[in-house]
């Protein structure tokens, strides 16, 4: 037995590394199942070969991590060296490191730079706030490009929109309530606005119950109910201005509630006294026609002037027709067609209809049928049936001509 354990354990190395004949295989795997000496010694070769292996492996990666940090510590001195060696010998470089130091010295400018960055390190470590404020950014900055970067933009920023309002991020989940509604950065969608409308509201964010009351109010999302829309803007208004003009809205046109001008006239005062573009517009109508309030044509000018400012369509066009027709105002037909024109090019379709009327007969501006016809074009493809009719006409003529 001697014997043949001598010759099994020359042979353990062999068969360990699987480099001996089969047959030698064989007669160490007999010998190993009736003796345990040798076993225990094939055992150990094995733990010393994996100690073995594993030292080799850690030596490697000191010497790996050496030389890598040798080669940083090189390419670092080098750097340092040739920045100073810029600034010594060449005064435009120095100029421009000079103003690069006073830069990052500037408090205001520090502070923006590193807000930016931690809102990235945020983001990347999926902190909710620093993700809304990143989404955000990246979908302002789109409206600067265009095409594919303009795209890429708003695909981060909705992602990281999207992955703050899923952590319960409200103004993000607002935000994405209004985006969908509107169509804007996403298809539109009125039960997903519904959705993160009512997320956010549960969460107690003003801006999402006046979002929430306008889903009630027009039955988008859900089924109509304009007295639960009511609610929603009484809960609102004091905080979103836009909810008071809502809860004007509603209190004007007695949806929801019992009709009563003169609350609705008082509810647009309080939202135009913040300066919302719309209930300066309806405050106007009011005291234009005399709803709600004694009537005020000259008061009613300077809201539409207000409201037109802010860049609300509808008073652009209501001023127009005001100095064209002198009412509340002296007649002046320069101010008229400004107006007229400055509705007709935010979009609204009457204001590029009555433009493209007043081109295609020369009434207050130069006749131009052509551009006319670009204009009635704008108003048909809002679905302006008028605008079609008129527009056929006016091509007809044209042709005929």
């Amino acid at each position: 037995m001697k014997t043949d354990c001598d010759v099994i354990r020359d042979l353990l190395p062999l068969y360990e590394d699987e480099v001996c004949s089969e047959k030698s295989r064989d007669l160490v795997r007999e010998h190993l199942e009736e003796c345990q000496a040798c076993l225990e010694l094939l055992n150990q070769l094995h733990e010393t070969e994996i100690e073995n292996e594993l030292k080799e492996e850690k030596v490697s990666v000191i010497e790996y991590g050496t030389r890598r940090f040798r080669r940083r510590f090189v390419m670092i001195g080098f750097l340092i060296a040739l920045f100073f060696m810029i600034i010594i010998f060449n005064p435009l470089v120095k100029n421009l490191t000079t103003n690069a130091i006073c830069f990052f010295a500037d408090r205001n400018n520090r502070f923006d730079i590193c807000n930016k960055i931690g809102c990235r390190i945020g983001s990347v470590l999926g902190m909710p706030e620093s993700q809304y404020s990143l989404g955000h950014d990246l979908l302002q900055k789109a409206f600067y490009f265009e095409g594919k970067k303009s795209d890429r933009l708003k695909a981060k920023g909705l992602a990281f929109l999207m992955a703050a309002a899923e952590k319960g991020h409200p103004q993000a989940q607002s935000d994405l309530g209004s985006y969908y509604s509107r169509g804007i950065y996403v298809e539109k969608d009125d039960a997903k606005s519904f959705m993160w409308f009512q997320r956010a509201a549960e969460q107690g964010w003003p801006p999402a119950w006046c979002g929430l009351g306008l889903c009630y109010l027009w039955g988008k999302g859900v089924e109509q109910d304009q007295s639960e829309a009511v609610k929603w803007f009484k809960k609102a208004a004091d905080q979103v201005s836009y909810s008071t003009y809502w809860l004007g809205y509603c209190y004007f046109n007695g949806e929801g509630v019992s009709q009563d001008k003169q609350t609705a006239a008082n509810l647009y005062q309080k939202a135009a006294d913040e300066r919302n573009p719309k209930a300066e517009f309806a405050l106007a109508q009011c005291y234009f026609n005399g709803e709600g309030v004694p009537q005020d044509k000259e008061t009613a000018v300077d809201l539409y002037l207000k409201a037109a400012n802010h860049n609300n369509t509808q008073a652009q066009f209501a001023l127009a027709q005001c100095y064209f027709d002198g009412e509340g105002v002296e007649p002046n037909s320069v101010e008229a067609v400004y107006w007229l024109r400055s509705s007709a090019e935010g979009g609204l379709s009457e204001g590029q209809i009555a433009f493209a009327k007043r081109l295609a007969k020369g009434d207050g501006v130069e006749k131009n049928l052509q551009e006319a016809v670009i204009w009635f074009k704008k108003a048909a493809e809002q679905g302006n049936e008028e605008a079609k009719e008129a527009l056929k006409e006016l091509e007809a003529g044209i042709e005929t001509e």
